[in-house]
């Protein structure tokens, strides 16, 4: 049985662990014209649909500027939650289990270590396959949400919960986009322009992850990399 470690820190120079293995050149993935699947287009329309009841209900519940300034600020907290959530899911899939490991193999950690293998695989594969992952996983949580909602029936909806679930849901779609926008060679003007503001992942920033492999993993805006290295140091360090 192979030895399993927590942390790896030493890479080979290329941003690789040392431990995990190279990958054949099947795992290179040339550019390619496959036919878009169903799943890959009913993803987004589901988040879409899912999400307008939690819009309409984040609208209603406004009644001035100071819940404006609530529902920012909560959207803004479900957008750094959706930076934290990235950290810790890339953290988890970079570090722990294997390929093969069963269930969660072939869908979560397969994904992340073929990514550092052939980083640029992202940017030429079609967004609606880059994004279906994570538009069925956060429509799983809205479609649960709706069904609590159905059967719990509360008597009222709290603005600031709408709002937050708002900022997540959508951060959390758009995360591996994000993603690929921070790997692609060149991106719309106000994609750039939301980089350079640190509003979303910045290039740069991410890629510190592809050389070492073991700081940076939060993805969606980067904000909370500093806390998290400090959080992954802390796990380095023996005993």
């Amino acid at each position: 049985m192979r030895e399993k470690t927590a942390v790896r820190r030493v890479t080979d120079g290329d941003g690789i662990p040392a431990r995990w293995p190279r990958a054949p050149s099947s795992h290179v993935v040339p550019s390619t014209r496959e036919r878009i699947t169903a799943s890959e287009m009913v993803a987004p329309v589901l988040v879409v649909a899912l999400l307008v009841p939690v819009v309409f209900r984040v609208v209603e519940g406004i009644d001035g500027a100071a819940d404006v300034g609530l529902a920012i600020g909560a959207a803004l907290l479900g957008l750094v939650a959706t930076d934290l959530t990235s950290g810790i899911v890339h953290f988890v899939c970079d570090t722990f289990f294997d390929e093969d490991t069963p269930v969660v193999g072939r869908a979560l950690i397969e994904p992340f270590r073929r990514h550092h293998v052939d980083p640029a695989e992202i940017v030429r594969t079609n967004a609606l396959r880059v994004n279906r992952s994570n538009c069925l996983a956060i429509a799983a949580v809205l479609a649960a949400t709706a069904l609590w909602r159905a059967v719990a029936q509360p008597a009222s909806s709290s603005l600031l919960g709408d709002a937050w679930l708002l900022g997540y849901s959508l951060a959390v779609a758009l995360t591996n986009q994000i993603h690929r926008w921070a790997h692609a060679p060149a991106v719309p003007r106000p994609v750039r322009w939301l980089q350079e503001s640190r509003l979303v992942l910045h290039p740069a920033g991410h890629a510190r992850h592809h050389t070492t492999a073991d700081h940076a993993f939060c993805i969606t805006t980067g904000w909370l990399n500093p806390l998290f290295d400090g959080v992954v140091r802390l796990l380095h360090q023996p005993g």
